[in-house]
């Protein structure tokens, strides 16, 4: 089972590309813009790490481009249910209904089998799309892969996460699914939205019980940036905590 966090129920599945081009009113050449996207990130990657992935395996350079927020195909997911329930209440609006989006994982591949059977068993040989032409068979094709690049980044482990990666970019995500799928129907059976109904005192509470578990943004998103990010709900933690418990 895969989960996804999210802060609002009104929020769909969307990538980060899946966005921009909505944003841009689907006046652009996606694909062209994706393959532009991936271009400028290669060529000036190495002003900032000298370890770049091989220059044809796109699911790492996917990984390590969504890892620092640029506009991508790949919608991440993770294992662990507490780590979504914390992405969906750690923002304490509660004009928002959080809500955490569920998959089955091993329907993907079943589907994936059944659909297109010779593709499915060169993703067994190729399961992290090193080879260049595994993907050309897999891209522009209404398909959806269950997906993580060889090497990990420290996030995407600690996250326990992974990939759900979309042939068609000219739709979005929830297309891709429904159509891979082949009905809304046979969907439903495998994509489930949970709302979570609670009040503020509730919240807190869900968030502090996160916190004993260590999760929270100083454990998800390891360095200074992902601390200064918990303070916020570290807060309500010192607030209702005696002297010296919150530590």
């Amino acid at each position: 089972i895969l989960y996804r966090g999210l802060r609002g129920d009104e929020f769909e599945l969307f990538t980060s590309l899946d966005r921009f081009y909505k944003d841009e009113g689907k006046r652009i050449d996606i694909c062209k813009v994706e393959e532009q996207f991936l271009n400028d990130f290669q060529r000036r990657y190495r002003n900032y790490s000298y370890y770049p992935p091989e220059e044809n395996n796109q699911m790492a350079w996917w990984s390590i481009m969504r890892h620092y927020g640029a506009p991508t195909r790949i919608l991440d997911w993770t294992y662990s249910y507490y780590i979504a329930l914390f992405f969906a209440l750690e923002d304490l609006d509660m004009d928002k209904k959080p809500a955490i989006w569920v998959i089955k994982a091993e329907s993907l591949d079943k589907k994936l089998e059944e659909k297109n059977v010779e593709l499915y068993e060169e993703i067994k040989k190729d399961r992290y799309l090193n080879d260049p032409k595994t993907f050309e068979k897999f891209d522009k094709e209404s398909i959806v892969l269950k997906m993580n690049p060889y090497v990990l980044h420290e996030r995407l482990s600690v996250q326990q996460g992974c990939f759900l990666l979309p042939g068609d970019i000219k739709n979005n995500f929830l297309e891709n699914l429904t159509k891979f799928y082949g009905s809304k129907k046979e969907l439903r059976k495998n994509l489930f939205k949970f709302i979570i109904n609670c009040n503020y005192e509730n919240r807190k509470k869900a968030i502090k019980e996160l916190y004993r578990m260590n999760i929270s943004r100083a454990s998800l998103f390891p360095g200074l940036d992902g601390f200064a990010a918990t303070l916020k709900t570290l807060s309500y933690i010192i607030a209702d905590s005696k002297p010296g418990s919150a530590g």
